[in-house]
């Protein structure tokens, strides 16, 4: 795929390579979210953490570690021919809108597709599951309803991209090309500053929701407040924006708007960041030293995980140190920040599940009398 940009690129050139981005950037942060689960599975396949219990899979249809590394596999697999076909597209005779949405559907027939082949009951699962997460009002939250809402916090990006693509359709389609399309991408129309506050407003009522059925404020309020705090950086961050374009970037109202965003960006970080490490992880006890019973090897895992939990949610202040002052294309900067959430979510994984194995924070059952290494026939 390198030789081909490299040969292909700078003859042809791409006149509208960020419709082709926003198709290729989510399914590559999906792929490597995948390749990741697979790494979480088999960590606690190995130090005994009852995924499969805390989770409340079917043992009958659950996927193995190795079924988990061929799905992502098979996404790596056809995101890569996609790639190559994008690269020579213009050689074929194929509209370069033409194959990014091949890709999409792609990956959209993998994940749905109803049909009983590529793990249709695993499949079949996450699909309730996701169609319960923005219905959280009306039923019972478990543990995997607000681990995978968790999830989808950390791949805002994917929504973002697949919405931009679709909307830059759109305007192609209604025959509207050049500058049109720089529409697309902005929160002119107000549907991207919904699309950010989704994953966190889908957590915030699942929040609400276990308040009304265990009737405690701790901490399931506090928790709510943590979300709200990121709805405020969504807010606050469009509104610079929407000022930005209609005033200009010395105005007294964008500065203003600008040290809003600011601030609700530090007391998210700071509230997520704590959130972390003494909620999701239980990492410390009394005077906040490590506590003593944890199932990893190495107590110095837990030390640097805590340090990049707190650095990586540090990483928006790149979009506006870098992407404000134009030094790079916004596109281009938010990319290595979404896959550095990826990673970020990867490592709290291990030890948001660690902790539910020994302390059953959730309180939805007991774990730890279970065997704790599973058995996996061969």
């Amino acid at each position: 795929m390198l030789i081909g940009a490299i040969y292909f690129i700078p003859r042809y050139g791409f006149e509208h390579w960020k419709v082709a981005y926003s198709a290729f950037r989510p399914t590559f942060l999906l792929t490597l979210f995948m390749f990741f689960y697979a790494i979480n599975t088999k960590a606690w396949v190995n130090y005994g953490v009852n995924h499969v219990l805390i989770f409340e899979y079917d043992p009958r249809n659950r996927l193995s570690v190795f079924q988990v590394f061929e799905v992502a596999s098979i996404g790596l697999f056809i995101w890569s021919l996609a790639g190559v076909l994008y690269i020579v597209s213009p050689v074929l005779g194929i509209h370069q809108f033409i194959v990014p949405g091949i890709l999409l559907l792609s990956f959209l027939a993998l994940f749905s597709i109803p049909l009983p082949i590529l793990f249709f009951r695993s499949r079949l699962w996450l699909i309730k599951k996701l169609i319960r997460i923005p219905l959280a009002p009306l039923f019972r939250v478990d543990f995997a309803d607000f681990w995978l809402a968790d999830q989808l916090n950390s791949l805002v990006t994917v929504l973002l991209d697949v919405e931009f693509y679709l909307c830059s359709v759109v305007v192609f389609l209604i025959g509207l090309t050049g500058n049109q399309l720089d529409g697309c991408g902005t929160h002119v129309y107000g549907v991207r500053p919904v699309i950010a506050c989704m994953p966190a407003w889908f957590r915030f009522m699942q929040c609400l929701r276990r308040y009304r059925d265990t009737g405690r404020a701790f901490p399931h309020l506090v928790n709510a407040g943590k979300y709200s705090s990121s709805l405020f950086v969504v807010f606050f961050s469009t509104l610079s924006a929407t000022v930005k374009d209609s005033s200009g970037q010395d105005t007294t109202g964008y500065l203003l708007t600008v040290v809003l965003w600011v601030a609700a960006g530090v007391v998210n970080t700071l509230y997520t960041t704590a959130w972390d490490l003494f909620m999701d992880w239980g990492l410390f006890e009394g005077r906040c030293s490590l506590r003593k019973e944890r199932i990893y090897p190495y107590k110095i895992l837990y030390i640097l995980a805590a340090i990049e939990d707190g650095l990586l949610r540090c990483a928006w202040t790149l979009t506006l140190s870098v992407g404000q002052t134009n030094l790079f294309p916004q596109e281009i900067i938010a990319f290595p920040i979404a896959a550095l959430e990826v990673f970020r979510r990867f490592v709290w994984n291990f030890f948001r599940l660690e902790n539910e194995h020994l302390n059953n924070c959730g309180e939805f059952r007991v774990v730890r009398d279970i065997s704790l290494k599973p058995l996996e026939l061969r």
